[in-house]
């Protein structure tokens, strides 16, 4: 059993997930119906539960979000977001099977700001570290570009796949782009500037890496002509580092790993005492899950 993920309002998190067996089955034909799964699903569920949206885009196999979980929903959030995307994309591709990766979504708690702008740059240039284009603009698939902030909402009509037309979901979503909170001191127009120059840079140094290794680009068109059912030939072997949390400071990410580890100690104690039968026990504060299914008592929060 995985560790208890520690759930707390505000939190911001870089979010990842993958396709089972790393099969292509997110891979974006020119119809765009891939895209439209995707930024439809995200503005309906990101809505629902208060969650803002920073940065995403969406590979033929894994997607990346930065969000953040403003009220503390992020595992709803995520179980509805992953449920409607998957049964989209098994009724676009006449399939039942499993979508996702059978192991958790990756969530790794960004603790300051240049760990955040990091993994939005991580985020929108995921396709050109990927070596598919040369530029995340180029990216025929779902994606979101550092303006977006500054500009209207980009609305989405309900997929045809899945959804029944008497369905209770809007006809149409509009997808929302916010600055991160921990940096809304910048004004919008500083907050694109600096980060269109950032993940220009960063483009720049994987284009001189991809021509230095003679490692071109596979180019959108051949990505557009995957077949969704294959998979990458290289094999991958499981990566057995999940980190938890993300920080540019040093010192704050040693702060807050203890914090975690403290909590950790004490779930893991409340929970061998509830399950003796102690109803009374309370759980350290960002219990989640047997907080809202079986309503465990929480510490109360520090003065």
């Amino acid at each position: 059993m995985p560790d208890p993920r520690r759930i707390l309002p505000g939190m911001t998190y870089l979010i990842t997930r993958r396709s089972i067996e790393r099969r292509f089955l997110f891979t974006p034909h020119p119809d765009r119906h891939m895209t439209r799964i995707f930024g439809y699903c995200l503005a309906v569920t990101s809505a629902r539960y208060g969650v803002l949206v920073h940065a995403a885009v969406a590979l033929s196999n894994h997607w990346h979000l930065v969000v953040t979980d403003v009220e503390g929903n992020l595992p709803e959030f995520l179980r509805d977001l992953h449920s409607l995307i998957a049964r989209c994309v098994n009724a676009r591709h006449e399939r039942c099977e499993n979508v996702w990766c059978v192991s958790q979504p990756s969530a790794v708690h960004l603790l300051d700001a240049g760990a955040i702008w990091e993994k939005l740059v991580y985020c929108l240039t995921n396709a050109v570290s990927s070596w598919l284009v040369a530029s995340h603009r180029g990216w025929p698939g779902f994606h979101t570009l550092p303006e977006a902030v500054t500009q209207r909402a980009k609305v989405y009509a309900r997929p045809p796949e899945y959804f029944s037309p008497r369905t209770n979901l809007p006809d149409t979503a509009a997808l929302v782009i916010t600055k991160p909170p921990d940096l809304a001191h910048l004004s919008d127009a500083d907050y694109v500037s600096k980060l269109k120059k950032r993940v220009s840079a960063k483009e720049s140094e994987l284009r001189k890496k991809a021509k230095a290794n003679n490692n071109p680009m596979l180019g959108a068109e051949a990505v557009q002509a995957q077949d969704p059912h294959s998979h990458p030939k290289t094999t991958r072997p499981p990566n057995p580092v999940n980190p938890r949390v993300a920080a540019s400071d040093p010192e704050i990410r040693k702060t807050h790993l203890g914090l975690l580890a403290d909590f950790l100690n004490l779930y893991a104690e409340a929970r061998d005492k509830w399950s003796k039968g102690n109803r009374r026990v309370r759980f350290p504060r960002g219990t989640y899950q047997l907080h809202h299914a079986h309503g465990v008592r929480l510490l109360p929060a520090p003065t």
